[in-house]
Parts: C-alpha cells; structure tokens; sequence
C-alpha cells in the first residue's frame, strides 16, 4: 500500500473513534434517585450468617478518615 493511503486511514480511523467516543460520552443521561428508591435495607437477608473474622487486602491497612455527603431526611 502506498504510505500516503495508510496515513488517510490511518487519519479517518482516528476521527472515527474520536467521534464514536464523544457520541457514547455524550449521548447518555444520568438519572439519580432518591434515597427513599432504595430497597428497604432493614429486612433481613436470606444470605447465611458469616463466620470468623473478615480478612482485608493489605492495601486497606492504615487510618481512613471519611466524610460522606448523604443528608438524613
């Protein structure tokens, strides 16, 4: 292939995905619910009671400090 026909593809295949990544970036809407759309959390699960203790990733050792923005009804 002449190298001038594989620069044009190869600039063609870049604006298509350009293209294709803007459109599915921007063609979507987010919807957020309520807090009240959440299933009710205080039933009890069916799932079997765990035992032992839980085991972390060493990663997660350390002091976290968190903050969460949810406000109480």
């Amino acid at each position: 292939m002449p190298r001038s026909l594989l620069t044009l593809l190869r600039r063609r295949l870049f604006w298509l995905t350009l293209l294709l990544t803007v459109w599915l970036l921007c063609s979507g809407q987010a919807q957020a619910g309520t807090l009240a759309d959440l299933p009710a959390w205080g039933i009890r699960s069916t799932l079997p009671t765990a035992q032992g203790d839980l085991v972390y990733p060493d990663w997660l050792r350390g002091n976290w400090q968190l903050t969460s923005t949810l406000a109480s009804p």
